[in-house]
């Protein structure tokens, strides 16, 4: 059967096979093999040609075998007759092969230069390498964990000494090779190989210069848990939706926040302070310039939250464990390149004090941190470094009377007063959630939902009215403060209180709201106090007095004259005591 305009025609099956093989002859000749076309199409363009060779086929046709039928046919019909048409003539609704068009000699070279000649060598070498005009080395990109290999140039020669490219060119209209050319030597002189003026860790894309390579590529959380199909069921909305939907009935991370709410000491504003606090880093991806302490003693799982914000939520490549403070406070402190996170696993007193100044500068006072690796030109990345020491020492920071960068929290272990079953339960749970170390308890999936929920979470976290400055007070900051800060701070608590005592005696016109004394008289008189308290380990001598006196409690007054007197006035020293927590109000 055929169709033409919409009429059924039927021949006898030999008549029928001749007329299909003239009309596919037809179809090379008239259309050739660089057109589309369908079967209705072809019905269409050629329905003469079919005509035809029914009314010309030389092949006997019986009456009784070929019949017309003037009536329309249905949709159906339609389409099972063309899809027999297709069968017979090998069609299917596809484009035409193309003829095979031989290359010229300047593209088949081009192909070759492509493929392992000196522009293919390069585009696959600089997919992980570049120079840094700087520093004047080489960096070798490791993508998998966004870490940098810089060399110099002598060291980098050695890495790619055996990569060879080949020569191609075209002789007498051929094309001549010439292999295991030195792909460097080339690749130095050339002027186009890949190059950044510097590089720098700018996790905040505004910040981003010109030239710039940024050694920041994501957040783990922003570039994995984000993309991972198992997880498309988290997504945002609003934060009273989503805490309803995810977090409010969600076993495993109410785990993990209750154990949060643990570490912070059980203290409604510790917890909303350290919530605000790691949503501000999650958020700007900058220094908040507070250091976080979590002090006390063994048992407590401190260090278990910072397992999934570390592997899950921040990424490792971003998050420093210094084996002591010497490994990033001395001369050679690779450790802190392209980091968010410095966490000190145990610190005490004996390893911080000795760098303190470091400490201080690097919390808040360095824009920028100069690295430094053997045989490399030092340079400088942006400081986003956020410090979180662990601890069981009762003074592992230094902690001074004008602090304004620490925050201690205390960790309460309620799990000592626990059935031992009970507390095993416990960690294990937290464990399956937190600690891929332990490969039969972790469950990872389970940890990365709670991870990408969490990172939600602290990623929307309203922070219009949080100010980091404004910083959480504990009980453990204030002992830390008064058992190691300036004795000075303790022997103005000695004249706030013998003051205090002369005024109540002498009443409302006591000549004690001021105390005044020469600089010589007030250092006997601090001398005298010094050693009868029992500080006597304390040494100083005038000079070094006077200036400790300027550095750090400058709101003594010091008059000059014929003789150098120091003022003490009450309110001024008592509201001084006061604001920072070494008297009650």
């Amino acid at each position: 059967m055929i169709l033409i305009n919409n009429i059924l025609i039927k021949a006898s099956k030999n008549g029928y096979k001749l007329l299909l093989d003239g009309f596919k002859n037809e179809v090379k000749d008239k259309l050739g093999f660089d057109l589309n076309f369908t079967v209705k199409e072809f019905n269409k363009s050629y329905e003469d040609i079919l005509s035809q060779n029914i009314i010309n086929t030389e092949t006997t046709v019986e009456d009784n075998n070929l019949e017309v039928e003037n009536n329309l046919l249905s949709d159906e019909v339609i389409n099972e007759e063309q899809n027999e048409l297709e069968q017979h003539l090998e069609v299917r609704e596809t484009t035409l092969v193309e003829p095979v068009r031989i290359k010229t000699i300047e593209e088949q070279l081009e192909e070759l230069k492509n493929k392992d000649g000196y522009e293919g060598v390069k585009k696959e070498f600089e997919k992980y390498n570049f120079k840094c005009n700087d520093i004047t080395s080489y960096v070798e990109e490791n993508l998998e964990n966004n870490k940098l290999k810089i060399r110099n140039k002598t060291d980098f020669k050695v890495r790619y000494e055996a990569l060879k490219y080949t020569e191609y060119s075209i002789v007498n209209n051929e094309i001549v090779n010439k292999p295991g050319c030195n792909f460097l030597k080339k690749w130095f002189e050339d002027e186009t190989k890949r190059t950044y003026k510097n590089i720098d860790f700018i996790p905040s894309a505004k910040d981003i210069k010109p030239h710039t390579y940024n050694m920041f590529k994501g957040l783990y959380a922003e570039t994995v848990l984000m993309n991972d199909k198992n997880l498309e069921d988290i997504y945002f909305t609003n934060i009273e939706e989503f805490i309803e939907k995810y977090i409010k009935d969600n076993k495993d991370v109410n785990i993990l926040i209750e154990h949060i709410k643990d570490i912070t000491g059980r203290n409604e504003e510790g917890y909303n302070y350290f919530m605000n606090s790691v949503a501000t880093i999650i958020q700007t991806k900058e220094q908040t310039k507070i250091a976080s302490v979590f002090q006390s003693e063994q048992g407590t799982g401190k260090d278990m939250l910072f397992k999934i914000i570390t592997n899950y939520i921040i990424g490792k490549e971003f998050v420093a464990y210094p084996p002591s403070a010497k490994s990033v406070f001395e001369r050679f402190n690779g450790l802190l390149e392209n980091k968010l996170l410095c966490i000190f696993p145990e610190t005490t007193g004996k390893d911080t004090f000795e760098y303190n100044n470091q400490i201080k500068d690097l919390i808040n006072s360095t824009d920028y941190i100069t690295i430094e690796k053997k045989g490399i030109d030092p340079y400088d990345l942006k400081n986003n470094i956020n410090f979180i020491f662990f601890t069981n020492n009762d003074n592992p920071v230094k902690i001074e009377s004008s602090d304004r960068r620490f925050v201690v929290y205390n960790p309460i272990n309620k799990w000592v007063r626990e059935n031992i079953d009970i507390k095993i339960k416990h960690f294990e749970e937290l464990a399956r959630i937190c600690d891929p170390s332990q490969e039969k308890l972790f469950d990872e999936l389970a940890c990365k939902r709670v991870a990408k929920i969490m990172y939600l979470y602290w990623k929307n976290l309203d922070l219009t009215n949080f100010n980091i400055s404004k910083r959480f007070i504990s009980e453990g900051y204030l002992l830390m403060k008064k058992s190691q800060g300036s004795i000075i701070n303790f022997f103005l608590i000695h004249l706030i209180e013998m003051m205090e005592n002369k005024r109540e005696k002498e009443g409302e016109n006591s000549k004690w709201n001021e105390y005044q004394k020469s600089a010589l008289e007030f250092y006997t008189y601090f001398e005298n106090w010094k050693n009868i308290a029992g500080y006597t380990e304390y040494k100083t001598n005038v000079t070094k007095f006077g200036l400790e006196l300027k550095k750090d409690f400058s709101f003594i007054e010091k008059k000059q004259s014929n003789t150098a007197k120091y003022i003490i006035k009450y309110d001024v020293i008592k509201k001084y005591l006061i604001d920072n927590k070494y008297l009650d109000n």
